[in-house]
């Protein structure tokens, strides 16, 4: 797990297995995570491990981004990926990114906007499906919806799981990530949870430390955790707080507390048990997931906004 800033948003990173034989550990990620971004090779194309995690985050209204990998590596197509995606993910993709000098190493993505006109007829075409308003604003407009008007719709449909805007690049090389870093800040819906009030949270990992003690990885979705609190299990266990670490950009830190929208590494005495909720039931959140072949991790995200300290 890492995390990051995208402007005065906190990203907390979480990197799972990738084998398919993992997916119950995955799944259970999901629950804790604001948004996905599920990444697909433009070599390999849809593969049979991503449409069973596509399916799962469908299942738990997970809103979701593709990004198309690989853009620098021979036999990359950007046509037969997003063919792959509407034929075995879903019809409800829209291509956010045009691409140039596929499968080298100048391969490049540049984002889409409003002086493409037939970006925005597409646009407003997967937009319309789902939203009777553009549609309207279509027909009253003359066959044109604003662009801000689409890019506003886009960004409440995604939120909702309705559409899946579909990026391009390369990890490799960077092309396209800044692109699709800016959507998670700006598509993907980001909830924090109410800092007062009791606290809740959800145990989705647990390791052992140096000394064979359980550290439970926890998202905190509401309230406070503190050292030497005490907390309640969903089956009435309770424990004692020994230690919190709470993910931060670049580090990993002791902390006297962890607040809602925070990950962290609890110590409990006695250990809390994988996929518990603390406190009190989890109550409703978003999520977000990625993935990537076999070979690589998959890679998922929670997302708070903060006020920039």
């Amino acid at each position: 797990m890492a995390a990051f800033r995208l402007g005065d948003v906190h990203v907390n990173l979480v990197d799972t297995p990738g084998h398919p034989d993992f997916i119950a550990e995955v799944e259970r990620v999901l629950h804790i995570l604001d948004g996905g971004v599920l990444v697909v090779s433009a070599v390999e194309g849809v593969q049979p491990q991503t449409r069973i995690l596509m399916r799962a985050l469908r299942r738990l209204a997970v809103p979701t981004l593709l990004f198309a990998n690989k853009i620098d590596r021979p036999g990359a197509s950007a046509e037969g990926t997003l063919r792959a995606i509407g034929q075995r993910l879903t019809d409800r993709a829209v291509r956010m990114t045009e691409t140039s000098a596929l499968g080298g190493q100048n391969a490049t993505a540049a984002a889409l906007g409003p002086v493409a006109a037939p970006f925005a007829r597409e646009l407003t075409d997967v937009l319309s499906r789902s939203d009777d308003r553009v549609l309207e604003e279509y027909v009253g407009h003359n066959g044109h919806v604003p662009y801000g008007r689409l890019r506003q719709a886009l960004a409440e449909q995604t939120r909702r799981g309705l559409v899946h805007p579909v990026f391009f690049g390369s990890a490799r090389t960077g092309a396209g990530i800044s692109d699709l870093m800016a959507a998670m800040a700006e598509l993907l819906p980001l909830s924090a949870g109410p800092s007062a009030g009791p606290f809740a949270g959800t145990v989705f990992k647990v390791e052992r430390d140096q000394r064979g003690g359980k550290i439970a990885d926890v998202r905190v979705f509401s309230g406070s955790l503190r050292t030497h609190g005490r907390v309640r299990t969903g089956d009435g266990t309770e424990g004692k707080i020994s230690s919190i670490a709470v993910f931060q950009p670049g580090a990993i830190k002791r902390q006297a507390a962890a607040g809602a929208g925070n990950i962290a590494k609890v110590g409990t005495s006695p250990p809390c048990g994988s996929a518990r909720c603390l406190a009190s039931p989890r109550p409703p959140a978003l999520s977000i997931t990625s993935h990537r072949p076999p070979s690589s991790p998959w890679w998922l995200r929670s997302g708070r906004r903060t006020s920039g300290t």
